[in-house]
């Protein structure tokens, strides 16, 4: 068993970290780093689904084909499916939060798995501040 931290990340932190984006403070990319050669970074795959909808809808470009980006952005994160209970869960979620589904499922997938979740989404962070999730924030 490993002391490493485990971290999920949501959809807009997975895509700035491929970017290399400089929202994301070095010490952070430096954890999630270390966490990924240990196993423990992992992605919903609802946020794959979000960056694919995104590329169709020209909210982003991508510098490869969207398979190729996807295969290549997704190699060291462990994908996580939507089994029944977070299905469930994402609809059930303690306290107020809002309705956007991929982050209710995001956050019930972090819940669930007890991960800390990597993001920098207002609404998550003020959810967080609640108590009902862990966040790593950006």
């Amino acid at each position: 068993m490993t002391d490493t931290p485990r971290y999920l990340l949501d959809t807009h932190a997975w895509f700035w970290l491929a970017l290399g984006d400089t929202r994301i403070p070095k010490d952070t990319i430096s954890r999630l780093e270390a966490a990924a050669s240990e196993g423990q970074l992992f992605l919903c795959q609802i946020s794959v689904w979000e960056i694919a909808q995104k590329e169709s809808k020209g909210k982003i470009q991508l510098n490869r084909p969207l398979g190729v980006w996807l295969e290549e952005n997704t190699a060291g994160v462990g994908l996580l499916d939507l089994p029944l209970e977070i299905a469930v869960e994402a609809n059930r979620l303690p306290g107020t939060f809002h309705k956007d589904p991929a982050d209710r499922i995001i956050v019930a997938t972090a819940r669930r798995h007890g991960l800390t979740l990597v993001t920098g989404d207002g609404l998550i962070l003020a959810y967080a501040a609640q108590g009902h999730v862990d966040v790593l924030p950006l």
